[in-house]
């Protein structure tokens, strides 16, 4: 996959070798790894299809219904981490795939500005940690995103 919509607006080519080594060490160990089918999803349920570059750089094939998912991703812009563990247990259905695997995971969207180079690779990053536990760590569980156990 081409890395073009992730890197778009960076010109200093010394930062753009720079983002472009961090997606490709995921990228790399990527090739070993089977792709998940994921549902982005926000506080209606309804999938974020606008992220597809950055789960299909991070390992993953974006679905459009939750219930499609072996993994769920529940995150949206104005809901830290607080308001989706205090929401998401109304929102999730036990008969999902996803659920009965314990394989959802909140995201907290506001920890990064898409409109910055860094952050999005930042974000391909912590989703690849998201969907492939043990093949990465990239440090922000906890502060940026938390898997949630039912």
């Amino acid at each position: 996959m081409s890395h073009e919509t992730i890197l778009q607006g960076v010109d200093n080519a010394e930062l753009r070798e720079v983002f472009t080594e961090r997606l490709e060490l995921v990228e790399h160990k990527l090739k070993f790894i089977e792709s998940m089918p994921v549902a982005f999803v926000g506080m209606s349920n309804e999938a974020n299809l606008a992220l597809l570059p950055y789960v299909e750089a991070a390992g993953g094939m974006l679905v459009d219904a939750a219930n499609l998912g072996v993994y769920v991703i529940y995150g949206e812009e104005g809901a830290g981490l607080n308001k989706l563990m205090s929401q998401v247990p109304a929102l999730i259905d036990q008969e999902w795939q996803a659920v009965k695997n314990n394989r959802v995971a909140l995201i907290n969207l506001d920890f990064y500005n898409l409109e910055e180079v860094k952050d999005r690779v930042s974000f391909v990053e912590d989703l690849a940690e998201i969907l492939h536990p043990g093949f990465f760590i990239f440090g922000n569980e906890g502060n940026a995103w938390i898997r949630f156990g039912n």
